[in-house]
């Protein structure tokens, strides 16, 4: 009897063990995840609104490094109305916000641009000393016990590009072929255009 509660919890420990490192994505190698505040990061986004000398700071701890971001609203000419037409729909953007700014470890060296949306940030720090590392919401992989995930360029797994077949690979433009050429022409007369 001891035997079979020892293995049965061993193998619940082993399971567990396993389906905590299970990948998030296919193509993400490693990565850290990351639970900001929402309210208090809601809190200091409205603040910055309304701040003579806006300053957000961010800190939090990934890949083996802590992260303290400093960072300052950018001013757009895009976002001078409080919403964006799509279609003919008016989108609501009032919340929106641009961040730009540096590492506090590397104010020279680094930047870091993003924005929060829904109390998550989401953007890309550029250090010139640890590379890039990109944030960006949990939810957007399906985890829900964390609200950002933060990774490494270097984790990021893509295949090369394959290249095109010979008979394709310097279309370009459409114009450069006259097979192409043609086959534009004719679909602008099926529609009534004058060439």
């Amino acid at each position: 009897m001891h035997y079979l509660v020892s293995c049965t919890l061993f193998s619940t420990i082993i399971f567990n063990f396993i389906v905590s490192f299970e990948p998030i994505n296919p193509y993400l190698k490693r990565f850290s995840r990351v639970n900001f505040n929402k309210d208090d990061l809601i809190k200091n986004h409205e603040r910055t609104k309304r701040d003579i000398q806006p300053f957000l700071e961010l800190k939090f701890s990934a890949h083996e490094k802590m992260f303290d971001l400093k960072l300052k609203p950018v001013k757009s000419k895009f976002f001078q109305k409080d919403f964006i037409e799509i279609g003919s729909q008016e989108v609501s953007i009032k919340d929106f916000q641009l961040y730009e700014g540096h590492l506090a470890d590397e104010p020279q060296d680094s930047h870091v641009t993003g924005t929060i949306i829904d109390g998550i940030f989401t953007g890309t720090v550029k250090s010139k000393q640890d590379g890039v590392y990109y944030i960006e919401p949990a939810k957007k992989y399906n985890e829900k016990e964390q609200n950002s995930i933060v990774y490494h360029e270097k984790d990021v797994l893509s295949k090369p590009r394959t290249r095109r077949s010979s008979e394709d690979a310097d279309v370009g433009c459409g114009i450069s072929k006259d097979k192409i050429r043609e086959a534009l022409l004719k679909e602008q007369r099926r529609f009534g255009k004058q060439v």
